[in-house]
């Protein structure tokens, strides 16, 4: 809510405030227990988006028989599907994320509190948009889709549904990418990465959970919003 935006603009201004004060003549005292923090910093970062990475490559590898064995070859083509189109879909935020995450970074570093919260703000606006008219272009371009991906006729029904998932799914998506984009310009990228791997962790069960379960293609899609929105959560209550 507002309150809360205002607690993280203020906050975050007040610590970068704090990081940049130093008393006369203590600036090259400083400069060795800074490069040190820096080192460490980046060796935390670096380390922790490796794991991230490998958590999440032998995660999904690892599950991968099991969902094919579950699913089915044409059912899980179908999943595999909406995970190629979630990855184009990120390559379609026109930059906005790079954005946020510098402009984050800058006013910040400037104690720019009100200038914070109005970015913030602009970038939920335009995530927003972003995901009600991507969307709306999927539900009402779902036949045409369906037909384009030579989707079977027996798997008509649940691909549409699961089509109408994801496109819902991916408002989620931009949600996630929001809250990252922050916390990278906030320079908690390691916060971010043990987000990333709980929310991996979480989709993981909710895979096992759902399948075993007899559910298909669209509970494995909400499966997936729902961790999505949990983990975006996480990150605004610690932001």
């Amino acid at each position: 809510g507002r309150h809360h935006l205002d607690r993280f603009a203020g906050r975050h201004a007040d610590r970068a405030d704090r990081m940049s004060v130093s008393a006369p003549g203590d600036q090259g005292s400083q400069q060795g227990p800074a490069a040190g923090h820096l080192d460490h910093s980046i060796a935390r970062n670096t380390t922790l988006m490796l794991l991230g990475r490998v958590v999440y490559v032998a995660g999904w590898t690892l599950i991968a028989p099991f969902m094919i064995q579950r699913l089915g070859a044409e059912r899980f083509g179908l999943w595999s599907l909406l995970t190629v189109i979630s990855g184009l879909y990120l390559t379609f935020d026109l930059g906005l994320s790079s954005a946020l995450t510098k402009f984050v970074a800058e006013f910040r570093v400037a104690q720019n509190a009100e200038a914070l919260r109005a970015v913030f703000t602009r970038g939920a606006i335009l995530y927003g948009a972003i995901s009600a008219v991507f969307a709306l272009l999927v539900i009402a371009c779902r036949d045409p889709l369906l037909a384009l991906f030579r989707i079977p006729p027996t798997l008509h029904a649940e691909a549409a549904g699961a089509l109408v998932a994801a496109g819902i799914g991916y408002g989620a998506l931009n949600l996630f990418m929001l809250v990252s984009s922050v916390l990278s310009g906030l320079h908690r990228i390691d916060l971010w990465n043990r987000i990333s791997m709980g929310v991996t962790f979480a989709q993981l069960a909710g895979v096992f959970v759902v399948l075993a379960c007899g559910g298909g293609v669209r509970a494995l899609v909400i499966n997936t919003t729902v961790t999505l929105l949990l983990g975006s959560m996480v990150a605004w209550a610690v932001i």
